[in-house]
């Protein structure tokens, strides 16, 4: 995502650097309006998301996909590490006091959890999977997808302390500057690729190297947030493919 300079401001707050950062972030309630469900010193997680409200994917339901998207801090409005921000009632969500400690992750875990929900499979027990970058939400999405039963999972992660981290937790982890994952997925599933690629790179290298990963019929899904627009289909990308919702899940016929 491309933080707001003075010169192009975000298109939704309308505002730009400086910034107070911070778009995963809980707390407890501070002032409420008159008939509010919410109470004053309740503890709570934020949802950071900012949305028009007014676009046709906000009015139907699809609000992660509106058209001026942005982020609480990143894009305006004030971040988690503000003293106090405001921020929509039904976008908080209220949380045992006891797990305020933690309850910063949900936000990631929850993005996380959405993408492999829509990827469409209801158990990964049989699925092989490919995570194409290994930061917080690449780490996040192997514990979920553990948690929906994936046994084979590989990350492709260009630094050396994220690689260190994931082998930890990933079956195989790759280096994508010394090694061409798509050849590395391919040797490793008998030539056939792997059943599902998740990019939380968001860089077109990243692209090309899921999509080249990617066995006949395998299913791409973007949880990143892209700063320029794809301009073409990747490099290794011949097969036909179609765009098949804005959650950015792409499958090839």
């Amino acid at each position: 995502m491309v933080v707001p300079t003075k010169e192009r401001p975000h298109p939704f707050t309308g505002e730009h650097l400086p910034l107070t950062f911070g778009h995963e972030f809980c707390g407890h309630v501070s002032q409420v309006p008159q008939g509010s469900k919410l109470k004053v010193g309740q503890a709570v997680m934020a949802d950071p998301r900012h949305c028009c409200r007014s676009c046709g994917n906000c009015k139907n339901h699809n609000s992660n996909s509106c058209e001026v998207w942005g982020f609480r801090g990143l894009s305006g409005g004030g971040g988690g590490l503000a003293e106090k921000c405001s921020v929509q009632e039904d976008q908080l969500y209220v949380i045992p006091d006891s797990t305020l400690e933690y309850a910063a992750v949900l936000e990631p875990l929850t993005v996380v959890w959405h993408a492999v929900k829509a990827a469409g499979f209801k158990d990964y027990g049989d699925k092989t999977v490919l995570i194409v970058g290994g930061g917080p939400i690449g780490i996040a999405l192997t514990y979920v997808l553990r948690a929906w039963n994936a046994k084979t999972i590989f990350t492709s992660e260009p630094t050396s302390t994220r690689r260190k981290q994931n082998e930890k937790i990933a079956n195989v982890v790759f280096n994508p500057t010394t090694e061409n994952v798509g050849d590395r997925c391919r040797e490793l599933t008998n030539g056939k690729g792997v059943d599902v690629a998740f990019d939380a790179a968001g860089v077109p290298r990243g692209l090309s190297t899921a999509f080249d990963a990617l066995k006949t019929h395998g299913t791409y899904v973007n949880i990143a947030g892209w700063e320029k627009p794809v301009s073409r289909i990747p490099k290794h990308s011949y097969k036909p493919w179609i765009l098949a919702d804005r959650m950015h899940r792409w499958r090839y016929r």
